[in-house]
């Protein structure tokens, strides 16, 4: 979970990303929000390219043409329960509906950074935005039965940055009335709005068809990648709870957050400083953070 920042005038007012953040949704927004986007990332792209680049991927085809894909697993099951034994022993913050684990809870938990920086994942993201890309989100939240409804499990658009692209995995089996991501295939390469709002269901069947929607379900370790700028939301779970991790790549830092990074606890292999910047502090003692990778399944 991270902080938003104090984007209007206030105590703790932050005037000059409240200003790249406006600048950056205008920007998005206007006729030529795609070819600027695209200029950043080529800009971006000579001092941060994008590592094991990726040409002819059915997976980076899927996912530009669509929106949305479904990765093979990385995950072994034994590995998702050492992850839920971890997040069992803390509690998360929220309400009845959603409730978030603490940003440092979530990137001390096993195979959380790992899965982040997996090369594959790296190369999809890296290739889809077309630099090296920037872990700007991390989180592990629950979806839980209740009679309320949260903003994101309405449809909406994440206005987050230029170019983005995230990454989920189920932790719990997901089915019919327990939370489902449900996408909008192709409504990524729309032009969004300015502002930001919420849409209806019937208003998305309306306008896109009911062809369109990409329902994603699958047993605990289903993973799948998204351009969530495109019309989306986490189905309301009604019948069990969902418990889902997510991780945001974008070109630059979300403007919307306050980044504070956060110590790593436990060992593990290296991580790229430039796209680990906002997510966790560099090691005092490098050596330290090397350690025998564990074993995930093929992602090929």
């Amino acid at each position: 979970m991270i902080s938003y920042a104090q984007l209007t005038p206030g105590r703790g007012w932050r005037p000059l990303r409240a200003m790249l953040y406006y600048a950056q949704r205008l920007g998005v927004a206007s006729p030529l929000g795609h070819v600027l986007a695209n200029a950043l990332a080529a800009a971006l792209s000579v001092r941060h390219p994008a590592s094991g680049e990726l040409k002819g991927d059915p997976i980076l085809e899927q996912l530009q043409r669509d929106g949305c894909a479904v990765l093979p697993p990385l995950l072994l099951d034994e590995q998702i329960a050492e992850m839920l034994a971890f997040l069992a022993e803390r509690e998360p913050v929220g309400n009845a509906a959603l409730a978030d684990y603490k940003l440092t809870d979530v990137v001390n938990c096993p195979h959380v950074m790992e899965l982040a920086n997996h090369p594959p994942m790296l190369a999809l993201a890296g290739s889809y935005l077309g630099c090296a890309p920037t872990i700007s989100t991390v989180g592990i939240r629950w979806s839980r039965p209740s009679g309320e409804t949260a903003n994101v499990q309405n449809f909406h658009r994440d206005p987050d940055d230029w170019k983005m692209v995230k990454f989920f995995t189920y932790l719990t089996d997901v089915a019919e009335g327990t939370g489902p991501h449900v996408f909008i295939a192709g409504s990524q390469r729309e032009k969004p709005p300015l502002f930001a709002r919420r849409y209806s269901d019937e208003e998305v069947a309306d306008k896109y068809g009911e062809k369109a929607f990409v329902t994603i379900e699958g047993r605990r370790g289903t993973m799948f990648l998204a351009d969530t700028s495109g019309v989306h939301k986490g189905a309301a779970a009604r019948k069990a709870p969902r418990l889902m991790l997510e991780v945001g790549y974008t070109l630059l830092p979300v403007f919307a957050f306050d980044y504070r990074p956060v110590k790593l606890t436990r060992q593990l292999a290296d991580l790229d400083p430039y796209i680990n910047r906002l997510i966790v502090r560099p090691h005092a003692n490098p050596n330290a953070l090397r350690s025998t990778s564990p074993r995930y399944m093929s992602a090929t």
